[in-house]
């Protein structure tokens, strides 16, 4: 089968012919720079080094002190031994010298305090029992800690059985502290509505007012007192003089008896 014949100025407008761009035949790089205007290196070691931007010098520096480093000794036969006070504060976080009490020391622990127990005791009292509670949850804490790194295996319940009890008892403190504090409150508003009050600090505080009547002065009551005692012996001399006559006695009347 052959093909149809098209004609030559039909087939030049239909098929485009193929060619090679100038660009491609030219190897020469885009830049409108000159070769010659190129930056030049100035072959500087402190190039980059700022203060400003804390940029670090590229070139390691060498240590500037000429005393050499400690070594540390690895060997326990020389270490220097350690000496504590034997009356050192931390020690009383440590009763038993040890970083851990076992269950029987935890254990050994009375009951807590009683609110009503508490009322009684005065406020320097107060805040010394519970800063020993204080301590005493500070030991349990630090055991606790311990254990948790140890692994033995036992003390968790007695322990925490023991920080109850001195929760309780913190407790108590804190209620008997608010008691107080609203007493306190009470009593400091009735004294602000009290005349004989004195809230400023100045002086006396309690400043009780004068009585409703008047007061007779010092030299009235003086010669009240002086003519009470003149008057008396006259009193007793006229008493002594009034002679009272016995009473009579009755004459008692016969009476017949009835027939």
């Amino acid at each position: 089968m052959s093909l149809p014949l098209v004609p030559r100025a039909i087939r030049s407008r239909a098929i485009p012919t193929v060619t090679t761009s100038s660009a491609t035949q030219c190897a020469r790089a885009f830049s409108t720079t000159p070769a010659n205007a190129g930056r030049n290196s100035d072959r500087s070691k402190l190039r980059g080094i700022s203060a400003l931007h804390r940029t670090n010098p590229k070139a390691p520096l060498l240590a500037m002190s000429k005393i050499p480093l400690p070594q540390p000794v690895l060997d326990k036969a020389k270490h220097t031994p350690i000496i504590t006070a034997p009356d050192h504060g931390l020690w009383d976080f440590f009763p038993t010298k040890s970083s851990l009490r076992t269950p029987e020391e935890d254990a050994s622990h009375g009951r807590a305090w009683h609110v009503s127990e508490l009322r009684n005791k005065s406020f320097e009292d107060l805040h010394k029992l519970w800063y020993i509670c204080v301590k005493e949850r500070n030991v349990i804490a630090t055991q606790a800690h311990e254990r948790d790194r140890l692994k033995p295996g036992y003390g968790d319940f007695e322990a925490q059985t023991r920080d109850k009890t001195v929760k309780k008892t913190m407790s108590g403190i804190r209620n008997v502290l608010i008691e107080r504090h609203h007493a306190w409150t009470e009593a400091r508003r009735l004294a602000k509505s009290d005349p004989e009050v004195d809230l400023s600090g100045q002086g006396r505080a309690y400043r009780p007012a004068a009585p409703s009547f008047a007061a007779e002065p010092v030299e009235q009551i003086a010669a009240k007192e002086v003519a009470t005692e003149e008057a008396s012996p006259a009193v007793e001399k006229k008493a002594k003089e009034t002679v009272i006559p016995p009473p009579t006695p009755k004459t008692e009347s016969t009476v017949s008896p009835l027939s």
